[in-house]
């Protein structure tokens, strides 16, 4: 009986704690790897700050302004979580387009060249961006 109460309560904390939905990732850790001021593990790749602003008002580059990405991504996809959504983006960047952006642009080797704790980063640190200013 204690061996089973030891399964479920493990599992249930495994449930809760590690669920796709809620990013485990370091934010300060993402905003260097956004930055370029870290290298992605898989090689030498154009930092996200390349292609995206986070400067409120700045009008886009390559890429759409994310300075408020952190509230916009919980709404963008009914019955997705902000976390699942930047994650999506990050790897198949073409599954949700920007309105006013084309396919192909996003590179699509991020999922490649950033381990899984790179990619909680960034989703931690994009979390962040709420400017208040779409």
């Amino acid at each position: 009986m204690r061996i089973r109460a030891t399964f479920w309560l493990t599992g249930l904390l495994l449930l809760i704690g590690c669920g796709g939905t809620t990013p485990r990732g370091d934010a300060g850790q993402g905003q260097q790897l956004f930055h370029g001021e870290l290298l992605m593990a898989g090689g030498d790749a154009t930092p996200c700050i390349g292609c995206h602003s986070v400067t409120p008002g700045e009008p886009p580059a390559i890429g759409p302004n994310l300075s408020n990405v952190g509230n916009r991504a919980a709404t963008t996809v009914a019955a997705q979580s902000a976390a699942d959504y930047l994650r999506a983006s990050v790897v198949e960047p073409d599954t949700y387009l920007a309105a006013g952006f084309q396919e192909g642009i996003h590179p699509r080797t991020y999922g490649q060249l950033l381990t899984n704790d790179q990619i909680n980063d960034l989703v931690a640190y994009m979390l962040t961006l709420r400017s208040g200013q779409d």
